[in-house]
Protein backbone atom coordinates (compact mmCIF):
# COMPACT_ATOMS: atom_id res chain seq x y z
CA UNK A 1 0.00 0.00 0.00
CA UNK A 2 1.32 3.52 -0.92
CA UNK A 3 2.26 6.16 1.42
CA UNK A 4 -0.44 8.55 1.93
CA UNK A 5 1.21 12.42 1.52
CA UNK A 6 -0.04 15.20 4.21
CA UNK A 7 -3.03 17.15 3.41
CA UNK A 8 -3.70 20.81 1.73
CA UNK A 9 -5.67 22.98 3.92
CA UNK A 10 -6.03 26.30 4.24
CA UNK A 11 -3.15 27.17 5.85
CA UNK A 12 -0.97 27.50 2.27
CA UNK A 13 -3.14 30.21 1.96
CA UNK A 14 -2.11 32.39 5.08
CA UNK A 15 1.22 32.42 6.25
CA UNK A 16 1.19 32.18 10.63
CA UNK A 17 3.59 33.67 12.09
CA UNK A 18 3.63 32.45 16.00
CA UNK A 19 5.81 34.40 18.46
CA UNK A 20 6.50 31.86 21.32
CA UNK A 21 5.43 32.94 24.52
CA UNK A 22 6.97 36.35 23.93
CA UNK A 23 5.56 40.11 24.82
CA UNK A 24 7.78 41.29 22.47
CA UNK A 25 6.87 40.62 18.62
CA UNK A 26 10.09 41.46 17.60
CA UNK A 27 11.96 38.89 19.38
CA UNK A 28 14.44 36.37 17.50
CA UNK A 29 15.48 33.26 18.48
CA UNK A 30 18.99 32.56 18.05
CA UNK A 31 20.61 30.20 15.89
CA UNK A 32 21.75 28.51 18.51
CA UNK A 33 18.31 27.40 19.78
CA UNK A 34 16.93 25.97 16.62
CA UNK A 35 17.19 22.20 16.44
CA UNK A 36 16.48 20.65 13.30
CA UNK A 37 16.21 16.61 13.20
CA UNK A 38 14.35 14.19 11.21
CA UNK A 39 12.81 11.69 13.63
CA UNK A 40 10.69 8.87 14.10
CA UNK A 41 7.09 9.61 16.35
CA UNK A 42 7.17 7.62 19.69
CA UNK A 43 3.99 9.91 21.06
CA UNK A 44 2.19 12.56 20.54
CA UNK A 45 -0.56 13.05 23.79
CA UNK A 46 -2.95 15.91 24.30
CA UNK A 47 -2.62 18.36 27.73
CA UNK A 48 -5.76 18.59 28.48
CA UNK A 49 -5.18 20.89 31.91
CA UNK A 50 -3.20 23.75 29.56
CA UNK A 51 -4.81 27.18 28.92
CA UNK A 52 -1.65 28.94 27.69
CA UNK A 53 -2.21 32.12 26.15
CA UNK A 54 0.04 34.29 23.64
CA UNK A 55 0.61 36.42 20.95
CA UNK A 56 -0.37 34.67 17.39
CA UNK A 57 -0.15 37.14 13.90
CA UNK A 58 -1.54 35.67 11.34
CA UNK A 59 -0.68 37.31 7.47
CA UNK A 60 -1.51 37.78 3.91
CA UNK A 61 0.88 38.27 1.87
CA UNK A 62 1.98 42.29 3.79
CA UNK A 63 -1.56 42.18 5.14
CA UNK A 64 -1.97 41.34 8.71
CA UNK A 65 -5.19 39.84 9.28
CA UNK A 66 -5.19 39.59 13.15
CA UNK A 67 -2.50 40.32 15.83
CA UNK A 68 -3.09 39.99 19.43
CA UNK A 69 -3.36 37.51 22.52
CA UNK A 70 -5.48 34.27 22.00
CA UNK A 71 -5.16 30.82 23.08
CA UNK A 72 -2.91 29.37 21.02
CA UNK A 73 -4.46 26.19 20.47
CA UNK A 74 -4.34 22.90 21.89
CA UNK A 75 -0.75 21.81 23.87
CA UNK A 76 0.72 18.31 23.25
CA UNK A 77 3.20 16.89 24.59
CA UNK A 78 5.66 15.40 22.35
CA UNK A 79 8.03 12.85 22.30
CA UNK A 80 10.02 11.68 19.08
CA UNK A 81 13.15 9.02 18.48
CA UNK A 82 16.25 11.38 17.02
CA UNK A 83 16.74 9.35 13.29
CA UNK A 84 18.91 12.71 12.27
CA UNK A 85 20.04 15.54 12.95
CA UNK A 86 20.00 18.51 10.79
CA UNK A 87 20.92 21.56 12.56
CA UNK A 88 21.31 22.41 16.37
CA UNK A 89 23.00 21.11 19.52
CA UNK A 90 21.37 17.97 20.52
CA UNK A 91 23.10 14.45 21.76
CA UNK A 92 20.43 12.33 22.59
CA UNK A 93 18.66 9.41 20.89
CA UNK A 94 15.10 11.01 21.86
CA UNK A 95 13.60 14.57 22.24
CA UNK A 96 10.88 15.69 24.06
CA UNK A 97 9.64 19.19 23.24
CA UNK A 98 5.76 20.89 23.37
CA UNK A 99 3.63 20.85 20.13
CA UNK A 100 0.50 23.38 19.77
CA UNK A 101 -2.41 23.54 17.36
CA UNK A 102 -5.30 25.66 16.64
CA UNK A 103 -7.33 22.89 15.86
CA UNK A 104 -6.61 20.53 17.98
CA UNK A 105 -6.09 18.04 15.63
CA UNK A 106 -2.24 18.42 14.38
CA UNK A 107 -1.81 16.96 10.55
CA UNK A 108 2.05 16.29 12.02
CA UNK A 109 1.10 13.01 13.54
CA UNK A 110 -0.42 11.79 10.39
CA UNK A 111 3.52 10.52 9.78
CA UNK A 112 5.50 8.51 11.39
CA UNK A 113 9.01 9.70 10.19
CA UNK A 114 9.09 14.00 9.59
CA UNK A 115 11.86 16.49 9.44
CA UNK A 116 10.70 18.92 12.34
CA UNK A 117 11.96 22.18 13.43
CA UNK A 118 12.31 23.11 17.20
CA UNK A 119 13.46 26.17 19.53
CA UNK A 120 14.25 26.14 23.18
CA UNK A 121 12.73 28.90 25.02
CA UNK A 122 13.98 29.59 28.55
CA UNK A 123 15.38 26.07 28.29
CA UNK A 124 12.15 23.99 26.68
CA UNK A 125 11.68 22.82 23.18
CA UNK A 126 9.19 24.30 21.57
CA UNK A 127 7.63 23.15 18.00
CA UNK A 128 7.62 25.49 15.28
CA UNK A 129 4.32 26.02 15.02
CA UNK A 130 3.02 23.35 11.91
CA UNK A 131 6.74 23.88 10.70
CA UNK A 132 7.48 20.04 9.58
CA UNK A 133 8.17 17.78 6.38
CA UNK A 134 7.03 14.52 5.78
CA UNK A 135 10.00 12.33 5.25
CA UNK A 136 10.26 9.25 3.05
CA UNK A 137 13.13 6.86 1.62
CA UNK A 138 15.02 7.21 -1.84
CA UNK A 139 15.92 3.79 -3.52
CA UNK A 140 19.44 5.34 -2.71
CA UNK A 141 18.44 5.00 0.83
CA UNK A 142 18.34 8.78 1.97
CA UNK A 143 15.64 10.90 3.05
CA UNK A 144 13.75 13.22 1.56
CA UNK A 145 10.68 15.17 1.38
CA UNK A 146 8.38 15.29 -2.04
CA UNK A 147 7.94 19.07 -3.68
CA UNK A 148 6.07 21.54 -0.88
CA UNK A 149 3.41 23.11 -2.57
CA UNK A 150 3.02 25.51 0.57
CA UNK A 151 6.52 26.34 1.03
CA UNK A 152 7.29 26.85 -2.50
CA UNK A 153 4.40 29.67 -2.53
CA UNK A 154 5.05 31.74 0.47
CA UNK A 155 4.59 34.89 0.61
CA UNK A 156 8.17 35.17 0.66
CA UNK A 157 9.07 32.51 -2.28
CA UNK A 158 11.03 35.07 -4.47
CA UNK A 159 13.41 35.24 -1.77
CA UNK A 160 13.57 31.38 -2.02
CA UNK A 161 17.56 30.14 -3.49
CA UNK A 162 16.57 26.27 -3.92
CA UNK A 163 14.77 24.30 -6.34
CA UNK A 164 13.10 21.27 -6.08
CA UNK A 165 14.98 18.22 -8.22
CA UNK A 166 13.85 15.15 -9.27
CA UNK A 167 13.75 12.33 -6.34
CA UNK A 168 13.78 8.60 -6.72
CA UNK A 169 11.35 7.55 -3.99
CA UNK A 170 11.58 3.65 -3.26
CA UNK A 171 7.33 4.22 -3.06
CA UNK A 172 5.05 6.15 -4.73
CA UNK A 173 4.32 9.30 -2.40
CA UNK A 174 0.56 11.11 -3.54
CA UNK A 175 -1.87 13.70 -2.94
CA UNK A 176 -5.48 13.13 -3.11
CA UNK A 177 -6.90 15.09 -5.09
CA UNK A 178 -10.65 13.65 -4.71
CA UNK A 179 -11.46 16.86 -2.73
CA UNK A 180 -11.03 19.44 -5.45
CA UNK A 181 -12.65 21.21 -8.24
CA UNK A 182 -10.81 19.79 -11.84
CA UNK A 183 -9.85 23.54 -12.16
CA UNK A 184 -7.85 24.00 -8.57
CA UNK A 185 -5.91 20.65 -9.29
CA UNK A 186 -3.65 21.95 -11.96
CA UNK A 187 -3.35 25.43 -10.36
CA UNK A 188 -2.18 23.30 -7.08
CA UNK A 189 -0.33 20.59 -8.59
CA UNK A 190 1.84 21.95 -11.33
CA UNK A 191 2.13 19.24 -13.64
CA UNK A 192 5.62 20.59 -13.54
CA UNK A 193 6.09 18.89 -10.90
CA UNK A 194 3.36 16.07 -10.02
CA UNK A 195 1.76 13.62 -12.48
CA UNK A 196 -2.20 13.47 -12.14
CA UNK A 197 -3.99 10.09 -12.49
CA UNK A 198 -6.60 7.52 -10.44
CA UNK A 199 -7.12 11.18 -8.46
CA UNK A 200 -4.22 11.44 -7.07
CA UNK A 201 -1.34 13.80 -8.01
CA UNK A 202 1.77 11.82 -7.68
CA UNK A 203 5.06 13.94 -7.14
CA UNK A 204 7.93 13.34 -8.92
CA UNK A 205 9.46 16.33 -7.95
CA UNK A 206 11.17 16.94 -3.92
CA UNK A 207 14.18 18.06 -1.90
CA UNK A 208 16.56 16.55 -0.03
CA UNK A 209 17.16 17.45 3.96
CA UNK A 210 19.62 20.35 3.56
CA UNK A 211 17.99 22.05 0.86
CA UNK A 212 14.85 21.71 3.13
CA UNK A 213 16.16 23.23 6.08
CA UNK A 214 17.07 26.50 3.51
CA UNK A 215 13.77 26.28 2.21
CA UNK A 216 12.11 27.18 5.49
CA UNK A 217 14.75 29.36 6.41
CA UNK A 218 14.66 31.66 3.04
CA UNK A 219 10.69 31.17 3.74
CA UNK A 220 8.59 30.99 7.15
CA UNK A 221 11.63 31.12 9.51
CA UNK A 222 12.72 33.67 7.89
CA UNK A 223 9.35 35.71 8.73
CA UNK A 224 9.62 34.51 12.19
CA UNK A 225 12.76 36.08 12.82
CA UNK A 226 14.73 33.26 13.02
CA UNK A 227 18.37 33.36 11.14
CA UNK A 228 21.37 31.27 11.14
CA UNK A 229 23.85 33.96 10.03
Amino acid sequence: MYPTFFKISLRPLLLTIFILFSYDSQSQIVKDDLIVFIGEKISLERDTNDKMFGIDTIINGQDTIFSGWQKLGYKYEAKYKVLDKIHGHYDKDTIDFVLYDHEGNPEVAEHNTVMLFVSKVDGVLYHQKYQYFPMYITTEGRWASPYSVQDYNHAYKYSITVKPEIIPFKDEVYFSVIHLHPDKIAKIYSPQYFEIRDRKAYTRYGNYPDDLLKLKLQTVLKARGIYLE
